[in-house]
């Protein structure tokens, strides 16, 4: 039987304890309200999964990529997109602008770091969407098991 390590996964509601990003509760606001003023200047936002690729096997190390990577999303991410720790393994960003602009925000992202060490995943909130649907299509795209594709 193998034993799995777990990477810290606490918050006090606003800091993820670990890495400092937002606490999940606290994204979840901030996206509902994105998706309304989003919606309302019919302009675009994008959420992306920032997932480690191996999580769950080296407990010390999986918590050190994680707080490099949350180190570098603060220095390098926009003003107006949020950063959360969503999961033990991985963030989710809001970034305002669409699937080319999140592309973007990503090799901005994992500039300076081994882009290979994670998963990414990019997911356009869909006009008029309820934040619902996407929560359920980015739990879909961010806890897939299958490998991503690059």
């Amino acid at each position: 039987m193998a034993i799995t390590e777990r990477v810290e996964f606490e918050s006090d509601g606003l800091r993820d304890s670990l890495t400092g990003t937002l606490a999940p509760a606290r994204f979840m606001e901030l996206l509902e309200q994105e998706i309304q003023v989003a919606d309302r200047e019919k302009r675009s936002i994008t959420i992306i999964s920032l997932r480690l690729a191996s999580c769950g096997h080296h407990a010390e190390r999986d918590g050190e990529l994680l707080k490099s990577l949350a180190s570098h999303l603060v220095r390098v991410i926009r003003t107006g997109d949020h950063c959360a720790r969503m999961a033990e393994d991985g963030f989710w960003v809001i970034a305002r602008g669409d699937r080319g602009a999140a592309e973007i925000a990503v090799s901005r992202y994992l500039n300076e770091l081994e882009p290979e060490q994670w998963r990414v995943e990019i997911c356009e909130v869909l006009h008029g969407e309820k934040s619902r649907n996407l929560l359920r299509r980015m739990d879909a795209l961010h806890f897939s098991t299958e490998v991503a594709q690059r």
